[in-house]
């Protein structure tokens, strides 16, 4: 484990080292199979790894942990399972907004049993950047009538509930706690055929004027809240595509000891994505580092959404020149650059808006010239 950004933080350190060891090994099988992935999700939850975002109550033993170092965990998980990496953010961006609720009692309920994954928690709010909105709720005594399909929620098999938003009339949207199973007039899908992240288990939810009780609500948000949130951090998903570079570095270096004839331009190449990994690592983590709360470290928005587009772009191309140098083992399902390859794209897509999509669009361009 040479990267010197983690030898710089003992923590770090130990959890690479940890991750490398358990996690690695089968990260085929937690791409595929519902099961090892849970195991691997309850994994983390045994090394108290699961409160590193937004206020989870931190169990006995536990350390809290700068954004900065709840980045890296996320890139250290990526280098390794990009589907337990994704898994696991979703519990915790759910347990985040346990923490800001004003539902004091499901804070007390909720809280002490995130942080080790005896409570598990999904999320299915992405919706909310779609019009017209999949999902509406309207009030009724003692709570919400909701209606509607939330097109996107993960963990199913894993998690036990699930954080979704509907709409209201006036274009507020009403956070509220669902079980994370099928009840009259709450319906859920089959796990969806997709191209990456299989184990996750992604489904549809679908409401039938199903009943949401008010003391199960989390919070009523402003009809811009997802639009505000999406500019709060554009540059912290990027954590994900420097660990999925990572992985693909590690394959490309493991070519160089059976690619006779090509070692200089596979070399080359290696370099390449190394020196374009170290310049986007420098700056993400040294936003991070520098940048404490309330403060602002003088990086603007736009620049933001720069490095996060050269992180995707860099991620994008490094899968596919491990895929190539790879030779036709990497069309095998389980082969690593090609699971590198899907998880790649999921990292380049998931949480996009428009401002992601133009950003990485201009980082593609530049990259191929």
């Amino acid at each position: 484990m040479p990267s010197s950004w983690l030898e710089e933080d003992p923590w770090l350190r130990s959890v690479a080292t940890a991750v490398e060891t358990a996690i690695a090994p089968k990260a085929a099988r937690l791409d595929r199979d519902p099961q090892t992935l849970r195991e691997g999700f309850h994994w983390l939850g045994e090394q108290g790894w699961l409160h590193l975002h937004g206020g989870i109550t931190l169990a006995e033993g536990d350390r809290p942990v700068s954004s900065l170092q709840a980045g890296q965990f996320r890139e250290v998980l990526a280098r390794y399972s990009g589907a337990l990496a994704f898994l696991q953010v979703q519990h915790q961006s759910a347990g985040a907004m346990i923490a800001t609720s004003p539902n004091q009692k499901l804070r007390d309920a909720y809280l002490p049993g995130l942080a080790s994954g005896d409570r598990s928690l999904g999320i299915g709010f992405s919706h909310l950047r779609r019009q017209p909105p999949p999902v509406t709720a309207r009030p009724v005594a003692g709570g919400y009538r909701v209606t509607g399909t939330i097109p996107w929620a993960t963990g199913w098999g894993c998690f036990q509930e699930l954080i979704g938003a509907a709409v209201l009339e006036d274009g507020r949207s009403v956070f509220g706690l669902i079980p994370f199973q099928n009840q009259p007039n709450l319906q859920v899908g089959e796990p969806m055929e997709l191209a990456a992240f299989r184990a996750t288990q992604t489904v549809t939810v679908e409401f039938d004027n199903w009943f949401l009780p008010e003391d199960r609500v989390l919070h009523v948000r402003p009809s811009d809240w997802i639009a505000q949130n999406d500019r709060k951090k554009p540059l912290f998903a990027s954590f994900f595509a420097l660990g999925c570079t990572q992985g693909s570095l590690d394959v490309l270096n493991q070519c160089l000891t059976w690619r006779q004839g090509l070692g200089g331009e596979l070399e080359e190449s290696i370099r390449a994505i190394a020196t374009e990994l170290h310049q986007c690592r420098t700056v993400i983590h040294g936003h991070y580092r520098n940048n404490r709360p309330g403060e602002s470290d003088g990086m603007g928005r736009e620049e933001q959404l720069s490095w996060r587009g050269r992180a995707i772009a860099l991620a994008l191309n490094a899968a596919q020149t491990a895929l190539m140098a790879s030779g036709g083992a990497a069309n095998h399902q389980d082969h690593p650059a090609q699971r590198l390859s899907r998880e790649a794209m999921v990292f380049g897509v998931a949480g996009q808006t428009s401002d992601v999509l133009r950003t990485t669009l201009q980082a593609q361009r530049i990259s191929t010239r």
